[in-house]
Order: C-alpha cells, then sequence, then structure tokens
C-alpha cells in the first residue's frame, strides 16, 4: 500500500516541476502607457490626441487591446518583431496616408527588446 502511495506523489511531484519548467516560458502579458500627440489610426480604427494604456503578449503576435481610462476603445491584430537591442527610448513609428492622415506601424518600449508592429 505504502509503495503505491510514493508512486502517486513521486508522479504528482514530476508534474508539478514539469509545469513550473514550462509556466514560465510562456509570454507575459504587458501593460503599457502611451501618449499620443496628433489623430491617428491603428488597425483602421481612429484615436485621438491623449493618454492610453495598451496591452499584447511579448512574446507572440495576437490582438492588442487599446484602452483610455477604464474604457477599451480599439483592438488590433499585431505581430512580435524582435529588436537586436532594448530600445533606447520609447517611440510610435508611423506612416502617413495620401490623405495627411497618420497610421500607427509600430511601437517600441524603453527597455524592451522586442516592438509590436501593425500592418
Amino acid at each position: 500500500m505504502f509503495a503505491k502511495n510514493s508512486k502517486v506523489a513521486l508522479i504528482g511531484l514530476l508534474a508539478l516541476m514539469l509545469v513550473a519548467i514550462v509556466v514560465p516560458a510562456f509570454g507575459q502579458p504587458v501593460t503599457k502607457s502611451l501618449t499620443l500627440n496628433r489623430p491617428v489610426t491603428v488597425g483602421g480604427q481612429k484615436l485621438e490626441r491623449g493618454d492610453y494604456s495598451i496591452r499584447f503578449i511579448d512574446d507572440q503576435d495576437g490582438q492588442i487591446a487599446i484602452t483610455k481610462g477604464s474604457h477599451e476603445v480599439a483592438k488590433a491584430p499585431y505581430k512580435i518583431v524582435k529588436l537586436n537591442r532594448p530600445a533606447s527610448d520609447t517611440a510610435v513609428i508611423y506612416s502617413v496616408a495620401p490623405d495627411g492622415s497618420y497610421a500607427i506601424n509600430r511601437l517600441e518600449f524603453k527597455g524592451m527588446n522586442v516592438a509590436v508592429s501593425f500592418e
């Protein structure tokens, strides 16, 4: 009887160790603040000037959530781009459309070695 319980305990311990090793390998949700100095579009959605928070996962492509205060104002698909070295400052990279409007192409955050890219 005791041998059976110790086998179960050993299997449980091994499973717990496996979970402890695998879980940190998944990306962590990241929330960053962002100030936009001009009206822009991201993922086809317009954002006015102001302060926003964004939430994304730092090691996989997905859907970014953009909030102003406690209200979600936009969602957009993104891709993670690896940088050669951590960004020296937070930067918003824009493109200008023929009508003169701005669209966000990429976000870089100070100290992070990845950037968020929009298509």
